[in-house]
């Protein structure tokens, strides 16, 4: 089991945390460019994480975080591993690409990477049935290569919905949650996402901000986790992203839709009503105020529903002006069936908001 090119950590190192502090996200010139804020708070809230960095000596060059979680896929309950912070260090982005080649010659790098993913080091037995999942840009040609080097094929296709109010408002018929009624609203959610698939409640009711809307009648129509975060916004793509960018984060009005140092609400677990599309927006308003935000940011499948319902409310003025961002779900199976990993190309996916930011 022991690895040349890699250590394997149950927990975040500083070092680690150094690195993933430091970490561009996206692809120059064709996407947004930005830094997580909050990463020190998310990585003591991972539940079974399992660290697998790439080391020359004592150096970290690059990590990938395995959090090793239990999903259902269409009602079938099944072990995965989400991987979540997969990047190097700024000097060996341009280079590993060449290490990758060099692997795919059959070199003992690629060999220790296949090892891995068929669960040597993950605590897994070679008979078990397992498959890991990511979220990847269509448009970053170095992770595509990467993934579908080692295996990993597109199963669904999922969008960015920022939801955004200059002047949010409480609603009085919008509450927090109690947690005595969280075992009722994971029987809901249960129900309400029992076609999707990489659905687990990880995520979900960790810290007491689940929020909720009823009826007339005291029915819950609409739910949603709200999660404060914040990203720094080093660019936007094109020259039109750059003024964009500089011109609103230096005017106190239009600061409040996008500026450098970005406040936001990210959203998870979404329940919601067939009929009550009205009723989500009061919802998501209602959240902005109470965390003092101006936007809201949720990633929903393409093919779903859930993205049709919300795409139907007036989300504000960024989604008029930013152009939507679409990414792909990626997997890669492990003794799964042909039956079993059909349901993933049949199905939408549940994405985690959490796992994204």
């Amino acid at each position: 089991m022991a690895y040349r090119f890699f250590s394997i950590l149950t927990a975040p190192t500083k070092a680690l945390a150094e690195l993933l502090n430091s970490n561009v996200i996206g692809n120059p010139g064709q996407s947004m460019l930005y830094q997580h804020l909050e990463v020190e708070k998310k990585l003591d809230k991972i539940a079974n994480p399992i660290y697998v960095n790439l080391v020359k000596g004592d150096n970290i060059l690059g990590t990938c975080c395995f959090c090793n979680r239990e999903t259902s896929n269409s009602g079938k309950r099944m072990s995965s591993f989400y991987l979540r912070y997969f990047t190097f260090k700024q000097k060996y982005r341009s280079s590993h690409k060449k290490t990758v080649h060099r692997a795919s010659a059959g070199s003992e790098l690629r060999n220790e990477i296949n090892r891995l993913l068929s669960g040597e080091g993950l605590a897994k037995r070679v008979d078990d049935r397992f498959f890991h999942y990511a979220y990847v840009d269509p448009e970053n040609s170095r992770s595509l290569a990467l993934c579908n080097e080692f295996g990993f094929k597109p199963v669904r296709k999922f969008s960015t919905v920022i939801f955004n109010r200059l002047h949010p408002k409480n609603n009085v018929a919008v509450e927090q949650l109690a947690d005595s009624a969280i075992a009722d609203m994971q029987e809901r959610l249960t129900s309400f996402y029992k076609n999707y698939t990489m659905f687990s409640f990880e995520n979900l009711f960790n810290r007491g901000d689940y929020f909720i809307i009823r009826d007339e009648k005291k029915n819950i129509i609409a739910g949603v986790q709200a999660n404060p975060d914040r990203w720094k916004i080093i660019e936007l793509p094109g020259i039109s992203g750059k003024f964009i960018l500089n011109l609103f984060s230096a005017l106190p009005y239009l600061n409040r839709v996008i500026k450098k140092e970005y406040d936001f609400i990210t959203l998870e677990g979404l329940y919601l009503m067939p009929g009550n599309e009205k009723s989500l927006a009061v919802l998501l308003e209602s959240i902005l105020a109470v965390y003092g935000r101006n936007s809201a940011m949720l990633w929903l499948d393409n093919d779903s529903a859930l993205y049709k319902a919300v795409k139907s409310i007036d989300l504000g003025l960024v989604a008029q002006i930013k152009r939507e961002v679409t990414a792909h779900v990626i997997c890669k199976f492990v003794n799964v069936s042909k039956e079993d990993q059909s349901f993933f190309a049949a199905n939408p996916a549940y994405i985690s908001g959490t796992d994204l930011t």
